[in-house]
């Protein structure tokens, strides 16, 4: 018995370490893939600085304060970055942008089981909704709605 108990605990150490071994690397390589953007030290590594601020109330004033130390794109995770650049913005919202949405796009659901014109991160998808929304929204649609400013 004290032999499987010992092979046991062996296990359980090995399982940990190979754990924190995987942990590591991952951490390393998400470091290492942004590495030139600049942000709060403790960002690159964790995402207890995004944490720490998003529990408050002042994260656009945290926000503001990383743009005027670091540059109008800036790392606040290990693989989050933060922009204040109208331009960077519009190349990242634009239609047919190489620029993939995050999962951060999911909270802009409504209803949290079903995906919006807003939420839809699936290029595809989001084009057949934006298609079938296109004659609703198109000018010669709405012009006798607005006010005439000639």
């Amino acid at each position: 018995m004290g032999a499987a108990l010992l092979l046991g605990w062996r296990a359980l150490v090995g399982a940990v370490l190979a754990l924190a071994l995987v942990s590591g690397i991952r951490r390393l390589r998400a470091w290492h893939r942004l590495r030139h953007f600049k942000g709060p030290f403790w960002a690159a590594f964790s995402r207890w600085w995004m944490l720490r601020h998003v529990g408050g109330t002042r994260m656009h004033l945290d926000l503001r304060e990383v743009h005027d130390k670091y540059g109008p794109l800036a790392r606040i995770g290990p693989d989050t970055l933060v922009t204040s650049d109208p331009d960077l913005l519009r190349r990242m919202l634009g239609v047919r942008t190489k620029y993939k949405r995050s999962d951060w796009y999911d909270a802009m659901r409504l209803d949290p089981t079903k995906d919006n014109v807003l939420s839809m991160r699936d290029d595809e998808k989001h084009n057949e909704l934006r298609a079938k929304m296109a004659a609703g929204v198109s000018f010669p649609s709405l012009s006798p709605s607005l006010p005439n400013y000639s």
